[in-house]
């Protein structure tokens, strides 16, 4: 997987427009999967924000930080089985989160 930061590559958007990410906001990205969404984010937010990115295979969350570790600096993984409610604590601006409920078994 590329580790580039260049919004879009995920598709971050709906209808009637870009959902509001500004530079300098927390993101939680629930079920971040390989990280594409997690990526943009990061670029979306720049360096003074950040994106908390969250899911429960180990092999996603290498991904992850294999990423982080050629230069994107600002993605904190965590390892959570959100089946269980496993959420680490944290405070963001805004939440991200797709797909995740067709993978979960009590959405």
């Amino acid at each position: 997987m590329a580790c580039s930061t260049a919004p879009g590559a995920a598709g971050l958007s709906l209808p009637g427009g870009r959902p509001k990410w500004d530079p300098g906001h927390s993101v939680l990205d629930l079920g971040c999967g390989p990280g594409f969404a997690s990526l943009d984010l990061a670029g979306l937010v720049g360096s003074g924000g950040g994106v908390v990115a969250i899911d429960k295979p180990q092999r996603f969350l290498t991904t992850q930080r294999m990423c982080r570790e050629r230069g994107v600096a600002n993605i904190a993984t965590h390892q959570a089985d959100l089946d269980a409610g496993e959420f680490p604590e944290v405070m963001v601006d805004r939440v991200w989160c797709r797909w995740v409920l067709a993978f979960v078994k009590s959405p």
